[in-house]
């Protein structure tokens, strides 16, 4: 099943089950003080151990980049969109899960991908928490997305691997260690 039919599911089932409460959950930003993600690294072989929670208080207090770019066109919202949040890699250092080999990101539909140690370095995605100085509700495809720098590096937007990396809807992040 494609992103797309398990995010129709989703609402779907948050209709169901909650009525205009669902709907109302899916549309309004999150709270400051609830926590959105989940961090914790993992070892192969191993089940996966909690470091932390962040709420986007706490993500607000990392050091914050922000990041214009233009997302390839069969992404909407189109145009120029200007995101804010801290790198990826520094949510990680911030729970001392510091040199993993990769990160898998997942999102609130089961989604998830793997990012490789090298896309920190060379790209320096960042778990962006606003969007046009807003905080992202979960109908915006928030409240967190990985974003990387499409404009600054136009293979980004022409390689599906980029692509598929681009999570949205972001509530746990794993450092993987071997």
């Amino acid at each position: 099943m494609n992103r797309r039919a398990l995010l129709l599911r989703t609402g779907a089932a948050l209709m169901a089950l909650g009525g205009a409460r669902g709907v109302q959950a899916m549309a309004m930003p999150q709270d400051h003080g609830a926590p959105v993600l989940a961090v914790l690294r993992s070892r192969e072989g191993a089940p996966a151990s909690l470091l932390g929670h962040m709420t986007l208080a706490d993500l607000a207090r990392l050091p914050q980049r922000e990041l214009a770019t233009e997302l390839p066109p069969y992404f909407t919202p189109g145009g120029i969109l200007t995101w804010r949040g801290p790198l990826l890699a520094d949510v990680l250092a911030a729970h001392g899960a510091l040199s993993p080999y990769a990160i898998r990101v997942s999102s609130l539909n089961g989604y998830a991908a793997d990012i490789p140690d090298t896309d920190l370095r060379r790209f320096t995605p960042l778990l962006a928490w606003q969007r046009d100085g807003r905080p992202m509700s979960i109908r915006q495809r928030g409240p967190l997305i990985l974003m990387y720098p499409y404009d600054q590096y136009p293979e980004l937007g022409e390689d599906m691997r980029y692509l598929n990396r681009m999570v949205w809807q972001v509530d746990r992040v794993v450092a993987l260690y071997r």
